[in-house]
């Protein structure tokens, strides 16, 4: 009240000055000349300053989006790491052991679309291929000495292979009866390297990736790398550098693995050259832009900023010939603006502009409460940079609006959880309208974040409820069974495991040690559970002491389905087994499984589900604390 008591009374002060000021024609004339000339002023101070500001965000867009790409690549090597090591893994159940069987046992593990080529090596120092012509001598090959030893390798530069072909080398130990019993390496030639480079940027980047030798290892299929071929340093030496830097102080920037943006002119274009660290080895990553690709967007700003300044100025001339009604006009506008920002703040509403091209969001209203201080000082931010703040399971946000887009549609709505400065999550209803040309290309597209955290987190609470067991917090059966058919009926194509989960001696635990512990027997494994699948699986528990859990196979993972299928149940089962005790009486709780995979040995969740309980039952009998996976055989058992 008292805040708003002040801003009457100055804004009575000023009104009034202004009534008194217009009705004296000679003050006004001096007046006007002075604001022209203090506004002629600021606008040649403004426009360095504003060029300045602009050319460094446009620097900070290019180290963010360098670091995204970077996320990428590091994400698709651990990838093809996992491939080989689930490949060992069959390699190890069929234990080849003459070259024969060994070039057999490759030929049915090899996916063309992992690596380009394969090699088994035993204690005898040779590593066989699928044909003769493959086999080699690795014998001193520190791939093969540390793999033999138990350790997963990747060599740290490309290396002689065959003829002209030289490939990075992956290496993994194959465990034969719990023994390292030889080393399983899969070989990606460079043109491969390349077209993992090239598939992290698909728009078309200039992207290399160079190790600590500075010899270039692979590279994106842009046009402007075409002729770049050799030695990175080699052109770290060509290039020309606004900033006068020396190219070996470059290197040793890169050495000590400092990120680094520099401008530079290459191919007679002025460029930006942006070095970001990997976490693989001492590699890096260069992405060349050229400048005017990169500072479009602030280009357009300045463009619109020198229209602004001539409109700016024949607005101010107009409302000084005109002061005794604009200049109260004003007023009046400022005090509407002020009440609009005061609803926008309680409303925690937010509403955005972005340009699809250069992906630069303009942003307004109650921009610091949802994003923080950071965001609100900048106004206009890379859409890289939001997309940071959404939830894990909202980061395809900007696919599904891109894709509402391309489909023609006018508008786009959904609900998002964006990342608050406390660390928690809100819950916001974004809204977009697609702003087209008379060509139907999308020019602009803008929209609103509305807070609905309230009304959400409400809606979710009686969900919650409704849906899960009240002790564990897990899928109840009901929504357990609705929750696989659905992902059944929305994927039929995909791949899926079965698990249904008994705990061996929980009645004993019930029975001498309490209900209590017995309750926390349950909430142990239900957290456990947790810990073991993730938020694409579905865990439930069906009643008393019976789980169950929905393996959802990622496609990537499709050829190698049944090891991992096997690999979690062995986890569960070790994972599983806890030693309770009131201090005088000791009960181990262990849990036997049964599994049932989609869609060889069920197409539905009731066929899953009993057989499921079929192979539950032979584990059971067959001693507990074991797994088993569905055989026809149960039937007739």
């Amino acid at each position: 009240m008292y805040g708003m008591g002040s801003y009457l009374l100055t804004r009575g002060f000023i009104m009034e000055f202004v009534k008194n000021l217009i009705t004296d024609k000679k003050r006004l004339n001096i007046l006007n000349g002075f604001v022209i000339g203090i506004v002629a002023i600021s606008f040649l101070i403004f426009f360095p300053v504003l060029e300045s500001n602009l050319m460094e965000n446009a620097k900070q867009n290019e180290i963010d989006t360098t670091k995204i790409y970077v996320a990428n690549f590091e994400r698709a090597f651990s990838e093809q790491l996992t491939f080989l090591e689930l490949m060992g893994d069959e390699l190890g159940k069929m234990k080849p052991g003459s070259v024969e069987e060994i070039r057999e046992a490759l030929s049915e593990i090899k996916d063309p679309s992992c690596f380009d080529l394969l090699r088994f090596a035993q204690d005898d120092g040779v590593a066989y291929g699928t044909e003769e012509e493959l086999d080699r001598f690795v014998t001193g090959q520190q791939n093969y000495v540390k793999s033999l030893a138990g350790e997963q390798v990747v060599s740290d530069e490309l290396i002689s292979v065959k003829d002209q072909f030289s490939a990075i080398i992956f290496s993994v130990p194959v465990y034969f009866d719990g023994e390292v019993g030889g080393v399983l390496f899969g070989y990606i030639y460079g043109d491969g390297f390349s077209r993992i480079i090239d598939a992290m940027s698909p728009d078309g980047r200039s992207l290399l990736v160079v190790d600590g030798a500075m010899e270039i290892l692979g590279k994106s299929d842009a046009q402007a790398l075409n002729n770049i071929r050799y030695q990175f340093d080699y052109y770290l030496r060509q290039f020309r550098y606004t900033d006068k830097v020396a190219y070996r102080d470059i290197v040793g920037e890169m050495k000590a693995g400092e990120e680094k943006l520099y401008e530079i002119e290459y191919g007679g274009e002025s460029c930006f050259m942006t070095l970001v660290p990997l976490n693989i080895h001492n590699w890096y990553l260069v992405q060349l832009t050229q400048t005017a690709e990169a500072t479009l967007f602030e280009r357009s700003v300045m463009q619109k900023a020198g229209l602004f300044a001539i409109f700016a100025t024949v607005m101010i001339g107009l409302l000084l010939c005109f002061a005794d009604v604009a200049i109260l006009n004003s007023f009046e506008l400022i005090e509407l603006n002020a009440k609009y920002s005061l609803l926008d703040n309680e409303s925690k509403s937010v509403t955005f502009s972005c340009n699809p091209n250069s992906r630069a969001v303009e942003l307004n209203g109650a921009v610091a409460q949802t994003f923080g201080k950071e965001i609100a000082e900048a106004g206009t931010v890379n859409l890289v940079t939001l997309l940071d703040y959404l939830h894990e399971n909202d980061q395809g946000l900007s696919k599904a609006i891109a894709k509402a887009g391309g489909e023609g549609k006018d508008k786009f709505e959904t609900d998002v959880q964006i990342r608050r400065e406390d660390g928690g999550y809100g819950w916001y209803k974004v809204e977009a309208i697609f702003l087209r040309d008379k060509r139907g290309k999308i020019q602009t597209v803008v929209g609103s974040l509305k807070n609905t955290e309230d009304q959400i987190e409400k809606e979710h609470d009686l969900k919650s409820k409704a849906e899960r067991d009240l002790l564990t917090g897990l899928l109840n059966k009901i929504t357990m069974e609705q929750s696989v058919t659905e992902m059944i009926k929305k994927k039929p194509y995909g791949k899926y495991a079965f698990y249904i989960i008994d705990l061996d001696n929980f009645k004993a635990v019930n029975d001498n040690l309490g209900h209590a512990t017995g309750d926390k027997v349950l909430t142990d494994v239900s957290a456990k559970l947790n810990l073991q699948f993730n938020e694409f699986d579905f865990i439930g528990r069906l009643g008393g002491d019976e789980f169950a859990v929905m393996l959802v196979i990622p496609e990537n993972m499709s050829n190698y389905a049944s090891g991992l299928i096997e690999v979690k149940a062995k986890n569960l089962c070790d994972n599983l087994k806890e030693t309770y005790s009131d201090g005088t009486t000791d009960i181990t709780v262990t849990a036997s499984i049964g599994i049932a995979a989609y869609p060889s040995q069920g197409e539905s969740f009731e066929e899953l589900y009993k057989h499921a309980d079929l192979a539950l039952y032979h584990s059971k009998n067959t001693g507990k604390n074991r797994y088993t996976f569905y055989s026809t055989e149960f039937e007739k058992e």
